[in-house]
């Protein structure tokens, strides 16, 4: 009262609250959308459109929250909207694929449209109503080029599979899904780093035939399966040493040595008891 008084004494001779800057302090006696707070307006002026949304005009800085309807305490969480974009718009797989460092996100992706059959092999080209003049597998042409023949029955996969087995020391499996040869690896052994780079392979693996089909397809280039072991060889080696910690790895100028000191390291990593 007394400070309204003095106000009003004193208004024909100076703008007397203009000589005073506001201080909000907890927030409890300040207005979020009326009082002067943020800016050179008030909020209400500011974002008119947000303030004309707000059911409610005049509540108090310290207790002004985005409502949400998601939880019964009515607070807003950005986990909790992500929750329920998930559940509506994530496409469940038999297995998850598996995200890791060791491997670029652009290969990850890949691996993970692949489980979900969403690449663009020949037959879902034709399905698509592409004009195709053959639909059976490039590599091999013994069979119906899907996904799944793509990677994991293909008699060309099947062979460059093999050399990999053989070089981790893993009994030779025979996989007919993407998503089980993806989940084996997910699941082997019980060291957690080892199985990693196991799967810094498995997916290397993928990764590489698929540079290796296309390169076929629009390059007229043929590449034997040990070729494209060895490729897929040196592309885990850059990621285990630029992805995985191992900066300290020298490289060699030739290509040999460089993927005989791939294969040494790879392989001790792999073949040292659990």
């Amino acid at each position: 009262m007394v400070f309204d008084r003095i106000s009003s004494e004193l208004s024909h001779h100076v703008k007397f609250l203009e000589t005073f800057d506001s201080y909000i302090g907890d927030g409890c006696n300040t207005l979020f959308w009326h009082d002067l707070w943020c800016g050179n307006s008030p909020l209400a002026s500011q974002l008119l459109s947000l303030y004309q949304l707000d059911e409610r005009k005049v509540p108090k800085v310290a207790r002004c929250s985005i409502g949400s309807k998601l939880l019964a305490d009515g607070l807003f969480y950005v986990h909790d909207l992500r929750k329920q974009i998930d559940q509506i718009f994530t496409i469940p797989v038999d297995n998850p694929t598996v995200w890791t460092r060791l491997v670029p996100i652009k290969c990850i992706g890949f691996v993970w449209r692949t489980c979900l059959g969403r690449i663009p092999s020949v037959l879902a080209l034709a399905r698509g109503g592409i004009n195709i003049s053959s639909i059976a597998c490039v590599m091999c042409s013994g069979g119906i080029e899907d996904t799944d023949h793509l990677f994991v029955k293909c008699a060309y996969a099947c062979e460059v599979l093999s050399w990999i087995m053989a070089w981790c020391g893993i009994e030779d499996q025979q996989f007919t899904k993407v998503t089980d040869f993806v989940n084996f690896s997910a699941s082997w052994g019980n060291c957690p780093r080892k199985r990693k780079i196991l799967i810094a392979i498995f997916y290397g693996f993928i990764w590489c035939l698929r540079k290796t089909r296309n390169d076929k397809i629009f390059k007229m280039v043929v590449i034997s399966p040990p070729t494209v072991t060895d490729n897929m060889y040196l592309l885990v080696f850059d990621w285990v040493k630029f992805r995985g910690g191992f900066g300290n790895c020298k490289w060699t100028v030739d290509v040999a040595l460089r993927l005989a000191f791939c294969i040494f390291i790879v392989s001790l990593a792999l073949s040292r008891p659990f």
